[in-house]
């Protein structure tokens, strides 16, 4: 007896379809890219009754939309009590999807007894309708068993199509299918690409789903070798022929080669694809025919890096144990932690950890608190710090991670522009967890080697250029091991906007900036660190050894003199306590 998914994959290969270069109707033959989504995603959740949610990134050609409709006549047709509904994101794509769905219908071998009135079928007891997306609370009142949401980052209002998501129940065999082509990461497509996202980390319920250009065969040029290779695969239309040498490949293409082992054939299609159907424009190439998912989401303004750049980081992505921290100090394992580690400090090691304090306010209009660990010798990420928290809780944080690993150097911003206190997060390093392995803060300018005259990391206009172009040497240099899926979108989202300023093009930028302050400190003291010994206490001569001068031993009498130390009236008396 055959499986579900093999009973409703002839009925969909019964169908017939008008191909976009062709005149005529031909019947529904799955194509490389529908095979791979049907045979990894489609056809276990068939063949085990499950509802399936597939967010689907698309790229030209694939036939998703078709094989999406394929699938919603064959289950209209074969199920009672089904009620279908596809939602599309301007008049044109419906009545195209619509035309689409009935030619599948009336060929079909059912379709004489289907039933139309307007933009809805009927046939027994399941109904299949379609509709141009409009307001955000049109589909509320709905109840569907299959829904089809098509190029939703198009949408006029994105928010319609989270509200047509709450349509379709999660219980039973229902099926969700939410698709579009990247439309930037900020306005109208800014939904689309947080969803996304979100699916790639697994914090919805989406499957995502996207297939690279270079996956598929049919994307290559035969009879194409590069120089170097003894062994060249003939065309099979013309065997005697000499290969084409594809040489003096360029930087993105010898990225690409090395990432992804592409043929000669492969970089060939993609160069001629580039000069003859995307205007010779890389970046309109990315969009169609992206190598990767963050390739598709293209940006206005200027990207520091370009996709080459990021290439080769990311094989080294990967997912991280997760804790939180504890009162006490303890590390404790938690799926929802904001401490994500991806190695234990090893004995004898040295660690950077650069810092970006925030107010703590859990919202996406506010700054969070980020900070990035780093093996101070091989610049490897080794954990990474993401959390909505206050000050006064960062410093308890980063007290006892600075600890765990091997008393890092610990590098805090000291500025706060996104409105922490890091200057008072300094003092609680200092007085309630004694924490003395801090950043001094350099003027690598001058001509005399400075040793440092303030504790924490200053971001003003010399030290911010500078810290950019750190991040530039080793990223492009690939001088560091980055394993953070978050890290590396903020690396990509980064820079020039059409003000003209270096800032995140699309999304927060916390976790750059404290990579940033850590690549910017690690220039300076990659050659020269030495941990400081552990302390019980706050004392007199700790802060003096530190450049700090003061008259009177600190742990008498601090926190009566707490405000006393920031106020307008103790300007010059404070004036070298902590460098204020």
């Amino acid at each position: 007896m055959a499986s579900r998914a093999a009973f409703f994959r002839r009925f969909i290969e019964s169908l017939w379809i008008r191909p976009k270069d062709q005149p005529n109707v031909i019947q529904f033959r799955f194509n490389e890219a529908q095979e791979i989504v049907w045979e990894r995603v489609i056809a276990p959740a068939l063949d085990g009754r499950k509802p399936i949610r597939m967010i689907v990134l698309k790229a030209r050609q694939m036939g998703m939309s078709t094989l999406i409709q394929g699938l919603l006549t064959a289950r209209f047709v074969w199920d009672n009590y089904v009620t279908e509904k596809v939602i599309a994101h301007e008049s044109d794509s419906t009545e195209h999807i619509w035309g689409m769905a009935e030619r599948m219908i009336d060929l079909s071998p059912l379709g004489g007894f289907v039933q139309k009135a307007g933009n809805t079928l009927q046939l027994g007891t399941s109904r299949y309708s379609i509709a141009t997306a409009g307001s955000p609370h049109a589909t509320r009142s709905m109840t569907l068993t299959a829904g089809h949401l098509s190029e939703v980052a198009l949408w006029r209002h994105p928010e319609a199509w989270i509200a047509a998501l709450q349509t379709v129940p999660m219980k039973g065999e229902s099926w969700l299918f939410v698709e579009s082509t990247a439309n930037g990461k900020t306005n109208e497509g800014e939904l689309f690409y947080e969803e996304w996202n979100r699916a790639q980390k697994g914090k919805n319920k989406f499957t995502p789903v996207f297939l690279p250009w270079w996956e598929l065969k049919e994307y290559e040029l035969p009879n194409y070798a590069y120089k170097v290779e003894s062994i060249v695969h003939r065309s099979p239309i013309d065997s005697d022929a000499p290969p084409v040498i594809l040489a003096h490949l360029d930087y993105e293409e010898a990225e690409l080669k090395k990432a992804f082992h592409l043929r000669a054939g492969q970089l060939a299609w993609r160069r001629f694809m580039i000069e003859g159907y995307c205007r010779g424009d890389v970046e309109n190439f990315h969009q169609e025919y992206p190598s990767t998912p963050e390739e598709a989401f293209i940006q206005s303004g200027l990207p520091l890096f370009r996709s080459a750049d990021l290439i080769p980081l990311r094989k080294s992505i990967r997912d991280g144990a997760t804790f939180r921290i504890d009162t006490d100090g303890r590390f404790t394992a938690d799926r929802d932690g904001y401490l994500t580690v991806w190695k234990a400090p090893e004995p004898g090691r040295k660690y950077l950890i650069g810092a970006d304090t925030s107010m703590g306010f859990d919202d996406q209009s506010h700054s969070r608190s980020a900070a990035e660990v780093l093996d101070l010798e091989t610049l490897e990420q080794v954990a990474e710090y993401d959390c909505a928290s206050p000050t006064y809780v960062m410093a308890r944080h980063l007290a006892a991670l600075g600890r765990r690993y091997n008393t890092a150097l610990l590098a805090p911003e000291i500025t706060a522009s996104g409105g922490g206190g890091g200057r008072e997060l300094l003092v609680y390093l200092l007085k309630d967890y004694q924490y003395y392995n801090l950043y001094r803060y350099k003027h690598v300018d001058w001509i005399k080697a400075d040793a440092g005259r303030m504790w924490g990391w200053e971001t003003n206009m010399k030290t911010r250029s500078r810290m950019i172009n750190r991040i530039v040497e080793v990223v492009k240099q690939k001088l560091c091991t980055i394993h953070s899926e978050a890290l590396l979108t903020q690396l990509q989202s980064f820079g020039e906007s059409d003000s003209g300023r270096y800032e995140s093009l699309a999304g927060k930028d916390d976790l750059l900036f404290a990579f940033g302050i850590a690549c910017a400190v690690w220039g300076e003291e990659h050659y020269h660190v030495d941990v400081q010994p552990e302390r019980t206490e706050v004392t007199r001569e700790a802060l003096r050894s530190a450049g700090v001068d003061t008259m009177r031993d600190p742990t008498q009498q601090w926190d009566a003199d707490w405000e006393a130390r920031f106020s307008k009236g103790h300007a010059q008396a404070t004036a070298n306590w902590l460098a204020l």
